[in-house]
């Protein structure tokens, strides 16, 4: 019986065996023999580009700050040439020589493995407690190769890395100069209207190469979208395929029609626009800020007016400007904010002078009703409140823009603070026109109370 026994484990799984289909292998090479031949074929492609290959390059975890054109090179022996259409830590279009490499580390990699001045730019500290810096990549793993285009994931933080073979007649310093100009393009525009077939679909504004998308959801609430770009030589490229909600559209190349002064999709089977769009309630336009104001305030105490002739100069376009005053405070420059949605203008609180001591002079709001002062830099200001023209005159007062909970009449004080701190420094001999820790002035004649002003008012000076 036993015998029997071993002689049936012995006989079972041969007829098992002669139960079981045959196998044949799906690959002829094994996954080790694959990508050894796939990291050879990048490597070939990539040297064989002689004009070099133009990247989309997405800096930052969630690309928030918009995509830049870097024009790469590559040679045989492993030397690479990265430019940059935007300045890093070299001017726009200069290019930077390093070393790169094909790896296999689970699959293939591309790495930039010595120090480029371009493309580290984005991905090292930039102190002790920012580690990531702009979280850019500089390693990228291969996940589609054609001879003209190649894409890859960034290694650390998985953005989206594609670059397309450049044409013998590409001149860099050339795309360079054409994407500044987009640049100014998009500058002069607050907000834009994306029509989808005819019909407007989302207002967009933007924000560091990120378009800002607001629009109507299917169950009637207003949904923010946001969705970074890069900027082409003629229009804007999304860093993906976008699908519009319930269009059944997918829209990723824009370029831009001067004579008509909008976005035009080129994706075929797509007709969306974009044309530049202003809401109903919308004030003045950046550039209607520019230039000399006649401005009248008030001293503390109702005694004395103010008058000066003021200037908004251009800082940063749709973003800010820098605001004089020649004789009441001819030491100071002011930034003001622009609000490019509403088209209204802010003065923050803000530090407009560090002293050889190293105080600073601030401008904070105050409450002449209350007698109370609000210092801290960026939490508080005034917000300008246009007249609409009335009587054919622009004028533009100042109020408080909500953010101080206290009630009366609002203007900013100017006072001396130590540093890092809202304390005021009671002396500081070092700058000029302060009494008691109080700026008074040129003349000195304010006195030691009387550095308070409010109820500015602005009146557009005709050019």
């Amino acid at each position: 019986m036993t015998h029997r026994i071993y002689i049936a484990l012995i006989v079972l799984p041969l007829l098992f065996a002669r139960c079981v289909p045959t196998i044949e292998d799906v690959f002829d090479r094994s996954a080790a023999e694959r990508v050894a031949e796939k990291q050879k074929e990048l490597r070939t492609l990539l040297s064989s580009a002689t004009n070099g290959w133009l990247a989309d390059y997405y800096p930052d975890k969630s690309a928030a700050l918009g995509g830049y054109a870097m024009h790469i090179t590559f040679r045989a022996d492993g030397v690479t040439g990265v430019a940059c259409e935007q300045e890093t830590h070299l001017p726009a279009g200069e290019i930077a020589t390093s070393e790169y490499d094909i790896i296999v580390d689970q699959s293939v990699v591309l790495t930039f493995n010595t120090y480029n001045k371009v493309m580290h730019f984005f991905s090292e500290p930039v102190g002790s407690s920012d580690v990531d810096g702009l979280a850019g990549d500089y390693e990228f793993v291969l996940t589609e190769i054609t001879n003209d285009r190649v894409e890859f994931t960034g290694k650390k933080w998985k953005q989206r890395f594609v670059m397309r073979r450049c044409a013998a007649d590409f001149n860099f310093p050339a795309y360079v100069a054409a994407v500044e100009a987009e640049v100014d393009i998009l500058s002069t525009y607050s907000m834009f209207a994306f029509h989808v077939n005819g019909q407007m679909w989302a207002t967009t504004t933007i924000v560091d190469r990120t378009f800002n998308f607001t629009y109507t959801g299917d169950d009637g609430a207003e949904v923010t979208t946001k969705v970074p770009y890069l900027i082409t030589g003629n229009g804007v490229r999304l860093h993906k395929p976008f699908e519009i909600p319930g269009k059944n559209t997918t829209i990723e190349n824009f370029n831009w029609n001067n004579d008509e002064e909008k976005y035009v999709c080129t994706d075929p089977g797509t007709n969306v626009e974009a044309v530049q769009f202003f809401p109903e309630d919308y004030e003045l336009k950046y550039e209607e800020f520019l230039g000399r104001w006649h401005v009248r305030c008030l001293g503390y105490t109702d005694t004395f007016v103010y008058t000066d002739t003021v200037e908004f100069i251009l800082k940063k376009k749709n973003v800010s400007y820098s605001l004089t005053f020649p004789t009441l405070f001819p030491i100071l420059n002011f930034e003001v904010t622009f609000n490019a949605i509403k088209g209204t203008i802010n003065i923050p609180n803000q530090i407009l002078l560090v002293t050889e001591a190293g105080n600073h002079l601030r401008c904070a709001l105050y409450s002449y009703t209350s007698n109370s002062s609000y210092p801290a830099a960026g939490s508080y200001g005034l917000k300008g409140v246009w007249n609409h023209d009335e009587d054919g005159v622009r004028k533009i007062s100042l109020e408080n823009d909500g953010r101080a909970t206290a009630v009366g009449i609002y203007g900013f004080l100017f006072r001396v603070y130590q540093p890092n701190t809202t304390t005021a420094a009671t002396t500081d001999t070092t700058v000029p026109n302060v009494t008691s820790g109080n700026y008074v002035g040129t003349t000195g004649n304010y006195g030691t109370t009387n550095y308070r002003f409010y109820n500015f008012t602005f009146t557009k000076v005709d050019d």
